[in-house]
């Protein structure tokens, strides 16, 4: 009963507290250091499945029980098991494709008549104040905000910024200047636990990661659920 306690409740359990423990010193990481906890965590996680999984040793037989039965039985349990890992692979790769979604301030640019346009998407996690350099008068600048404070500041300077303050989702702000230089990253400076910007471009590659990951992950968990059986 200690055993089976212990496989089925108490590691998971411990992973889960573990989990809910760092909560605050995860959400302040990057996204990249933050995706490599998530995979440990998930390799943790896939190791722990497949030994709660995996069948017991055999009893010692009494009477007879009949071959047919008991490969049926095996084949059944190895199938159930095989769509538990799949399930828990699935989740993990969900939980990193949501920090790509919603862990962090996301941009994207886009080309409109000779005009360049900059939106950014808040994060769960606030950011207490970003700052975006925006090119000098006499280009205009059009600012376009979803529940966002902003403050101008030296609009009229060669150096005018825009200030967004307590930058939490689900706001949002686009600027839209007539000029065809693009808006970069190096004019974007975000204070606070909020990681970001990431343009779209960025990410791309990364939920590519993210995919691939996942299927290796499911396929190393059923390697060691076939491994223990």
């Amino acid at each position: 009963m200690d055993e089976r306690f212990l496989r089925y409740i108490g590691l998971p359990a411990a992973v889960a507290a573990s989990v809910g423990l760092t909560w605050d010193t995860f959400t302040g990481l990057d996204l990249i250091p933050r995706l490599i906890a998530t995979l440990a965590l998930a390799v943790l996680a896939q190791e722990i499945l497949a030994r709660s999984l995996a069948p017991d040793p055999p009893a010692p037989e009494v009477g007879f029980t009949p071959k047919q039965q008991g490969e049926a039985t095996s084949y059944w349990r190895f199938a159930v098991s095989a769509v538990a890992i799949l399930v828990c692979s699935s989740i993990f790769a969900g939980l990193a494709w949501l920090q790509t979604e919603r862990l962090v301030i996301t941009a994207s640019r886009d080309a409109l008549n000779g005009s360049q346009s900059l939106h950014l998407s808040a994060s769960w996690e606030e950011a207490d104040h970003i700052t975006l350099s925006l090119p000098p008068p006499p280009v205009e600048c059009n600012i376009r905000e979803v529940g966002a404070s902003l403050t101008e500041i030296d609009w009229d300077q060669p150096d005018r910024t825009l200030r967004i303050d307590n930058f939490v989702s689900p706001q949002s702000v686009t600027v839209i200047c007539n000029t065809p230089t693009l808006i970069s990253e190096r004019d974007i400076q975000v204070v606070g636990s909020s990681d970001g910007p990431y343009f779209e471009s960025d990410l791309i590659p990364i939920k590519f990661a993210i995919f691939a990951i996942g299927v290796a992950l499911c396929l190393y968990g059923l390697f060691r659920l076939r491994k223990l059986s």
